[in-house]
């Protein structure tokens, strides 16, 4: 994936809503062969998703990684987004390549928790390989988005890196 451009994802992206929004005859059992064929994002080859929630209230975080890279973009819809380096999705970036999005509750004190994804990446030398010449210097490129959920149990149970390592 990581051979891919902003301008040619973004197209890419159009014509799959084209071609999703295009109606079908193919039944559900029909619709159950190859890879994401069943329309979840864990059957792309070389996609995996993990999650953890505390047990002490309804918080938590999800992980997606990918393990070869993908190319992505964002845009700010919202009037107060929380995210860690989603700012390198922008199309002006430099940054091509990204290895994982960390979901995370507890609002701005969950903006740790992709801190530990980053370290269970470094620890697999998933990442950018970052200075020529120092092959084990590795730079996972990790998104994270929050979500504000302190509103529900005690608020001071938050996702923090550990959780999303173990996500």
């Amino acid at each position: 994936m990581s051979g891919t451009t902003r301008r040619e994802f973004g197209l890419g992206l159009i014509g799959s809503v084209a071609i999703a929004g295009a109606p079908t005859s193919q039944t559900a059992e029909q619709g159950r062969d190859g890879p994401g064929a069943d329309g979840y994002i864990t059957n792309v080859p070389g996609v995996k998703v993990g999650h953890f929630t505390y047990s002490q209230r309804p918080t938590g975080c999800t992980v997606v990684l990918f393990e070869d890279g993908a190319t992505w973009g964002v845009d700010y819809d919202g009037s107060e987004p929380g995210d860690l380096q989603a700012v390198v999705l922008q199309p002006t970036s430099v940054i091509q390549t990204i290895w994982t999005i960390v979901f995370a509750g507890g609002s701005s004190y969950g903006l740790g928790a992709p801190l530990g994804a980053m370290r269970y990446l470094e620890e697999r030398n998933l990442g950018e390989h970052w200075w020529p010449g120092r092959p084990k210097m590795v730079m996972p490129i990790v998104i994270g988005a929050i979500l504000d959920d302190l509103h529900v149990g005690d608020r001071t149970v938050r996702p923090d890196a550990e959780s999303a390592y173990k996500a």
